[in-house]
């Protein structure tokens, strides 16, 4: 059967490449999110091919697709997943070409999602299809699931389908992000987001030093929000020397993929891998408010 899938793949391979360039020049930068005209390439294309899927709205600029074969004989569910919405285009001079073109050249093509990830949801649309037409040969069922909200956090995307698709919920999933072009990943770390407030009232920062005096001076004396920040992100510093304890096999795993994370990842890849890691994102500031006196 392997063979059998290869040569349908290359016999096919002019088509896989003009679905490629096609999706790409359907913009669907997120934010703002707007993956209309993306998930509607990508219905139509299943359409005429004659593969029954949904198209759920989390959020009506927002949908995803989700489609569900079942084998001839009863088995696992596998679930491919991918995002067709990218990563905004800052400055569109930058480019070599247009970044909505999905310019074909010189064996590459261009444009913004053409690496993450819609080839990967070429792929897995193209997958999807030819597995679809070998049923009798197959065991259990296969899911696509092709969402919009991805680069954003996944909230309205694969979040939302596994909150409330049951379906799409396989004892595999295949996502095809383009992660690494040395290895195959098999799973990720989780992930906490929190954000931090910090509120003073306010003083004359030449008085700071008078934190002795009585309250009748409070209208000058304050703490200082961005000395307590740097406090807090001193302190969260030390999370990463926290120890962190995988299963057996996880870790023999991780072991055996020491060297390759290194290649992909740089040095220091295989402990951000295996270890907890820390990041400090946007900070803003408040502005000096006037008063009138």
């Amino acid at each position: 059967m392997k063979k059998q899938l290869l040569e349908r793949v290359e016999s096919d391979v002019e088509e896989i490449i003009d679905f490629l360039q096609g999706l790409i020049k359907k913009k669907s930068s997120n934010p703002p999110g707007d993956t209309r005209e993306a998930i509607s390439y990508v219905s139509k294309f299943l359409e005429e091919r004659e593969i029954e899927h949904r198209i759920l709205r989390p959020d009506k600029e927002k949908p995803n697709i989700v489609s569900k074969i079942e084998f001839e004989k009863p088995g696992r569910n596998l679930t491919l997943n991918g995002h067709v919405d990218v990563f905004p285009v800052s400055d569109t001079e930058a480019w070599k070409h247009d970044p909505w073109s999905g310019v074909l050249e010189n064996g590459r093509i261009y444009g913004r999602g053409a690496c993450d990830m819609k080839a990967g949801v070429t792929a897995l649309v193209y997958t999807f299809i030819i597995l679809s037409e070998l049923s009798e040969k197959l065991s259990g069922s296969i899911t696509l699931t092709v969402v919009s909200d991805e680069e954003t956090g996944g909230r309205l995307g694969s979040g939302w389908l596994i909150e409330n698709i049951p379906e799409v919920r396989g004892d595999c999933c295949i996502n095809a992000e383009p992660s690494s072009p040395h290895t195959i990943r098999f799973g990720e770390k989780g992930i906490l987001w929190f954000k931090v407030s910090i509120h003073a009232p306010g003083a004359h920062g030449a008085y700071t030093h008078l934190s002795f005096l009585s309250p009748l001076f409070h209208t000058h004396l304050s703490s200082n929000p961005i000395k307590i920040a740097a406090k807090i992100i001193s302190d969260l510093e030390n999370l990463k020397n926290l120890p962190v304890k995988h299963p057996k096999t996880l870790a023999e795993t991780l072991k055996e993929g020491r060297q390759e994370a290194e290649i992909a990842l740089g040095s220091g890849g295989f402990n951000v891998m295996s270890n907890i890691s820390v990041n400090f994102g946007v900070i803003n500031g408040g502005i000096k408010k006037q008063h009138d006196t």
